[in-house]
């Protein structure tokens, strides 16, 4: 059984507007059951020599993009770790708006009575 989001679109823009000092560096655009579409940039992603968008600025907009789609999914919290993540560098991310789809592909709810693992 998949879940369904515990936050609206809405909802989730004024969290992430509360926990992230500079919220409008990612915009949340979508939210379809267990995936989150979010887009960053242009401003603000830091680009490398050549004009393509650098490795970290991509790996800043997936993570976080990341942690949105955990807590839309299970309920807002501060804690949350990715743990898995692809980017490919064979071609280089051209200068623009980076979209992200972030996927919760299983959670783990403790049962009551034990603690999480």
């Amino acid at each position: 059984m998949r879940r369904q989001p515990v936050m609206a679109i809405d909802e989730t823009r004024a969290w992430l507007a509360e926990v992230l000092p500079d919220a409008d560096r990612l915009r949340v655009e979508a939210i379809d059951g267990c995936r989150v579409i979010c887009a960053a940039g242009p401003d603000g992603l830091e680009r490398r020599l050549d004009g393509a968008l650098s490795g970290p600025a991509m790996f800043w907009a997936i993570d976080l993009a990341g942690f949105v789609a955990v807590n839309v999914l299970l309920s807002p919290t501060p804690a949350m770790a990715l743990a898995n993540s692809s980017i490919s560098f064979l071609d280089p991310a051209e200068p623009g708006v980076l979209r992200v789809a972030a996927e919760v592909g299983r959670s783990r709810t403790p049962r009551p009575g034990t603690r999480p693992g």
